[in-house]
């Protein structure tokens, strides 16, 4: 198997998912020596595209060097993504739409935000109960 920089890959975590996915269209592109001003067009799978900006594909694309002016797609198919966005370079390239294009996808489970399930539930009935009952008690004794 070859190795690659990726070996001891602890230190991906506090790279973001367009990050990540511009390392990923920048390691392509060079192992198939492919300028990135040649790209015609970029699908791109992203799931979680919570905390990532907008634009994902694009944000990964310019990191990796490809022009503003290729077009830039974003799929969500939940597991699929990846799958999808190479499905559509594929059939882009088959109907003899465009030479070079770029597919794959991208995620970063360890910079997804975490949710407080029912956070709602647990405000209403306990957090602001609590800072109500804190405030009354402060201002009772002239603290406020």
């Amino acid at each position: 198997m070859e190795r690659s920089e990726f070996d001891g890959i602890w230190f991906l975590s506090s790279f973001s998912a367009t990050k990540l996915g511009s390392i990923a269209i920048q390691g392509a592109l060079k192992r198939a020596n492919v300028d990135p001003s040649l790209v015609e067009k970029v699908f791109f799978g992203n799931v979680i595209s919570a905390n990532v900006g907008q634009a994902p594909t694009r944000q990964a694309a310019l990191g990796a060097g490809i022009p503003n002016s290729v077009v830039c797609t974003t799929v969500n198919k939940v597991c699929a993504s990846g799958m999808k966005a190479v499905m559509l370079a594929a059939q882009s390239i088959q109907l003899g739409l465009n030479d070079v294009v770029v597919a794959g996808g991208m995620k970063s489970m360890s910079n997804a935000p975490k949710y407080l399930i029912e956070a709602r539930h647990w405000i209403k009935n306990f957090a602001l109960p609590w800072l109500m009952e804190t405030l009354r008690s402060l201002m009772a004794n002239g603290h406020l």
